[in-house]
């Protein structure tokens, strides 16, 4: 239908129109995900300028939260100062010796008119004229002068103390605190984008990562102005490059402008790779239709291929006709590189953004554990900080009760225990007795028992250690009571005084080190967030909704597998489905969590994108190569085929049921040959073979590419992720891929093993192709089911449980579903071995159908008069596939011995192209065979004709009835078994003329029908 030149030049501008769609495919992904991607960034970027407006105001909080406890840990000391100078104010003149005891830098005794009558390492401060410190008394808070902080606390009804420290340290960490690189440094906008702080009156940059830009303008940082715009977001130039900006004025502090800085270049990165995926999807699958379509035009030119005058036109209007019969075709081979192109784009994409996300959890991985690594050294340095100090206020007190051992009283203990912010205060004798307490237990003795949490202590009793400090744990005096003791050597006597500390007073001072306070405060993409489980009780530590809290992790919805380190996978936590990222730090496991939608939100619509506009391009190359005038139709040389029988095709051809429907199926010749010329097959088995050669190809190149390259994955990438199976062994997109991957090496192994094993035997005979042929049966089955096994653990089926259940089958078989049981294994098999196929034209025993249904327990056929046969499938045996386009029709037919054979050879010579006139059901033929057999009562001599499979049943008929006609037109009689009782009557013979037709007649009949193969 195409000449060899039409083709190329339609191939061509398949080609072109192929390439303009690669452009339209590129422009708009890049636009779609340009847009997708901006609004992705826009909203992970506010989230994080909401995370620093958190931690700048949570860091001030905490410097406020830290000099309130300072504050109060200083005026306890004061006050209990005071109170022993209430009993001995005669010392009050030389307070050098308290003063250093109680690390107070000055203190000062007033009166009630505010005049300093003693004082210590004083300033010449003047309490009445100095506005500050009179307000100071006036409302007894702690003031701040310069860099000492001043504390009152009365003595009695005539005097006041005043005491100061030193707070150089404090106001250093509470500036280090409250500073903007404290609350900004670790805040990360994507990979490597972070936030700046910009001065709004003035505007130089008050914070930036780099640390030689603070304090300089916009202008002399070349930062695009247009970035202090509150609720600006956009792209911004800096420095000659390009930034995704998104700024905002902080609420928390107002004089300065945050700003969310994300480089052009990683958007775009990420941007540009999704893009080129999707191109790359739609130039393979478009390849891959136009070979298709050009397939299809060397077909309609190859001479066994119908004539367009047997295709089915649409007329379109004018010269313009639709080729209906190729059309229907191609429309099916359409919609399933449709369905690829979307599935594949859907499956990549996911992948990259999975693989985008697993950056993200590395990255955000290792910021957490930097800064718990931090906050451990900070929790170890507070726990010591908060032991020394209380260690120093046991000794502090234990030196005010050796200066005044009037001070030994239950009654005083209690006021000094609430001066000094204890619970508890015990004094110990020598003997390990307590001799005063304002505690519960009045006469209480440490124990012996060197288990029990007071034997620690008679070290401190007896004088061979100066302090003890124990960790908090519960009481021995009650369970639900957990205290923290310490001891210190008495100054008056041997003994201890020792001090019951409530935890909460650490605690509260830890809590900003604390898993949920740092967790609270860590910003995650994409709408996600961070949550704790211990890892011993498997309760939740921290979740941003605070009512799951202390509830078990299994309540919320995390199952067994996710409660471990190097966790990654797929939770519904609350009802949301998410994946996490987990990792161990100490007795936590932290989790990363991100809603689900988050990481694929946007996925299906680029591959919808991708395939609807793959569906137009592809649409109309597809149209171009239908639409025609059949009236221009390239013709072939006209060849006389009326004696010549048609090559039968290896390709793909219709079959009509008996109730009309029709089935494309492949004939059987082709499907065991492993031979056919390329040629002889069909465009749908040539795509096929280009498909499985480009996937082998891609398979070979992509398991060469990820294990050559498999130590040099970084061990969080979603490919080492995938490779080490990291994964939950469940059915989801890690478990499919790496499935994907055993199944292809599985496949390739096995038909390269098979194609050696063919190669080898194939000049080695018979006996070794058999041995091949076994071997090569053996490979397939074994690999796929081995396969099949291996592979089932990847999606939670045990294949140890698995074998037990076909154990208890086999005994269950032995019960009485053996015939179930057969009829099950049986349709496997025969689908595996491809016996035979749906619409495939078969004989089982003495029915002959086309098959409609090959089902788990039965097969249905259908005959020629639309009768439906079911079979069991363990009952099919003796199959004849009779799928082929073309057969032979039979007619043994049997004459007289004594007529002359030759005259009958003559007479079909001059008959058998007449009978093709009145038959045009015979494609090629008739033919005549010779004689079959020499039969007892006559010479049987065969004729046959070759037609289309559908139609050799009623041509039979036909040409039984044809040639009767002939031979009753020709006076030759068909004998039948008779008893011969007199002479017969002599026939007539041949002519010299009759016997050189008819020599002439069966030589050329022999020619003709060479290469028939029935005989």
């Amino acid at each position: 239908m195409y000449g060899k030149k039409e083709r190329i030049k339609r191939l061509a501008f398949d080609i072109f129109l192929e390439f303009i769609g690669l452009i339209l495919v590129f422009f708009i992904l890049l636009y779609a995900q340009t847009r997708f991607s901006i609004s992705q960034q826009k909203e992970n970027s506010a989230g994080k300028l909401d995370i620093a407006e958190e931690r700048l105001t949570s860091y001030v909080a905490q410097a406020e939260d830290d000099l309130a406890k300072y504050d109060a840990f200083s005026q306890a000391k004061v006050d209990t100062v005071a109170y022993y100078y209430k009993f001995n104010i005669d010392e009050i003149q030389d307070m050098e010796a308290m003063a250093k005891q109680w690390d107070l830098t000055e203190m000062y005794v007033l009166d009630d008119d505010h005049n300093v009558i003693a004082a210590y390492n004083g300033k010449n401060l003047n309490f009445n004229t100095n506005s500050q410190l009179s307000d100071f008394l006036l409302t007894l808070k702690a003031t701040t002068i310069e860099s000492t902080r001043y504390y009152v606390s009365q003595i009695d009804a005539g005097y006041r103390l005043v005491g100061a420290r030193d707070i150089r340290s404090l106001q250093a960490k509470q500036e280090e605190i409250t500073s903007l690189s404290h609350s900004l440094d670790t805040i990360k906008v994507g990979l490597k984008g972070y936030i700046i702080a910009v001065n709004v009156d003035d505007q130089t940059i008050a914070y930036h990562p780099k640390a030689s830009l603070i304090g300089k303008t916009l202008t002399e940082a070349d930062v695009d102005p247009i970035v202090m715009e509150d609720g600006y977001a956009g792209w911004a130039a800096s420095g000659g490059k390009d930034f995704y900006c998104e700024s905002r004025t902080s609420t928390a502090d107002p004089r300065y402008q945050l700003i969310a800085v994300r480089p052009k270049s990683m958007i775009q990165d990420s941007i540009m790779k999704l893009v080129w995926l999707g191109v790359l999807v739609f130039f393979l699958v478009s390849v891959i239709v136009i070979i298709y379509i050009h397939f299809i035009r060397v077909e309609q030119d190859q001479r066994y291929m119908d004539s367009h005058e047997e295709m089915e036109y649409i007329h379109l209007g004018g010269k313009i006709y639709l080729n209906r019969t190729i059309g229907g075709r191609i429309a099916h081979f359409f919609l399933l590189c449709l369905l690829i192109m979307l599935g594949a784009s859907f499956y990549l994409q996911s992948l990259s953004a999975l693989s985008t996300q697993f950056a993200h959890y590395s990255s955000k991985k290792a910021d957490i554990k930097e800064i718990f690594d931090s906050n451990q050294v900070l929790l170890e340095e507070l726990t010591a900080e908060y032991n020394a100090e209380y260690e120093q206020r046991a000794v502090n007190i234990a030196y005010i009760l050796g200066k005044d051992p009037s001070l030994i009283d239950d009654d005083k203990l209690q006021t000094i225990a609430n001066r000094a912010q204890i619970k508890y205060i015990y004094v110990f004798n020598g003997d390990g007795a307590s001799v005063a307490t304002n505690g519960i237990n009045k006469d209480y003795v440490l124990s012996q028992d060197d288990s029990s949490q007071s034997y620690a202590f008679w070290n401190v009793v007896k004088g061979h250690q100066d302090a003890l400090v124990q960790e908090a744990r519960a009481d021995d005096s009650s369970e639900h009571l957990f205290i923290q003791y310490i001891g210190v050597k008495r100054q008056d006597a041997k003994g201890m005084v020792q001090l019951a500390i409530s935890p909460e007073r650490l605690q509260n001072r830890l809590r900003a080190v604390q898993t949920e306070h740092v967790l609270q405060n860590i910003a995650v993409e994409n709408n996600g967030f961070t949550m704790a489980v211990d890892s011993k009780t498997k309760k939740i530590v921290y979740y941003p909704d605070s009512d799951w809290i202390g509830r078990s992790a299994s309540k919320i919805g995390l199952n067994k597998n996710a409660l471990s380190d190097s966790y990654i996978g797929y939770q519904t936590l609350d009802g949301v489905k998410c994946s996490l990222s987990s990792m161990q730090y100490n007795d936590d496991y932290i989790y990363i969590v991100v809603p689900v939608t988050a990481v694929t939100s946007g996925r299906l619509v680029i591959a919808l994108l991708i395939t609807g506009t793959g569906f137009f391009v592809l649409l109309f190359i597809a149209l171009l190569s239908l639409i025609g005038d059949p009236r221009k139709v390239l013709q072939h040389e006209p060849e006389d085929e009326s004696d010549q029988p048609r090559k039968e095709p290896k390709g793909m051809f219709d079959v009509v049921t008996g109730s009309g429907k029709v089935y494309r199926v492949e004939s059987v010749l082709s499907r065991w040959s492993s031979k056919s010329l390329w040629s002889d097959l069909s465009a749908e088995q040539k795509i096929r073979r280009v498909m499985s050669l480009f996937t082998a190809l891609l398979g070979i190149y992509l398991l060469l590419y990820m294990y050559l390259n498999a130590d040099t994955y970084d061990s969080t990438s979603v490919i080492s992720y995938i490779l080490h199976k990291h994964w939950e062994k469940v059915p989801n997109i890690f478990s499919l891929t790496y499935i994907a991957i055993i199944m292809l090496e599985t496949i390739i192994l096995a038909n390269v093993t098979m194609k050696l094993i063919s190669l080898l035997v194939d000049n080695m005979g018979a006996r070794a192709e058999t041995v091949a042929r076994l071997a090569c049966n053996f490979i397939k089955y074994m690999s796929v089911i081995g396969a099949v096994f291996y592979c089932l653990n990847f999606v939670g089926i045990k294949t140890s449980t698995l074998l037990a259940s076909a154990g208890l089958m086999s005994l269950v078989v032995g019960l009485g579903a053996q015939s179930l049981i057969s009829d099950i294994l049986a349709g496997i098999f025969i689908v595996f071995e491809g016996e035979f196929r749906v619409g495939d034209i078969v004989t089982i025993g003495t029915f002959r159908g086309t098959v409609l249904e090959i089902g788990i327990r039965s097969t249905k056929i259908e005959d020629f008069s639309q009768d439906i046969k079911i079979f069991n499938n363990s009952d099919i045996t003796g199959v004849v596939n009779m799928t082929k386009k073309y057969s032979y029709a039979f007619c043994d037919v049997g004459i007289e011995y004594n007529e002359s054979l030759e005259r009958v050879e003559s007479v079909l010579k001059r008959e058998l192209p007449l009978m093709k006139e009145r038959l045009p059901e015979i494609e090629s033929g008739p033919f005549y065979r010779g004689v079959v057999s020499l039969a007892d009562s006559c010479v049987v001599i065969r004729i046959l004709a070759q037609c289309q499979e559908l139609k050799r049943v009623q041509l039979t008929r036909d040409m039984n009835r044809e040639i009767k006609l002939i031979f009753d037109r020709n006076h030759i009689n068909i004998p039948f078994p008779q008893v011969v009782v007199n002479q017969p009557a002599l026939h007539g013979t041949a002519s010299d003329y009759e016997k050189m037709t008819a020599s002439n007649f069966v030589a050329d009949q022999k020619e003709k029908t060479k290469d028939i193969k029935p005989q």
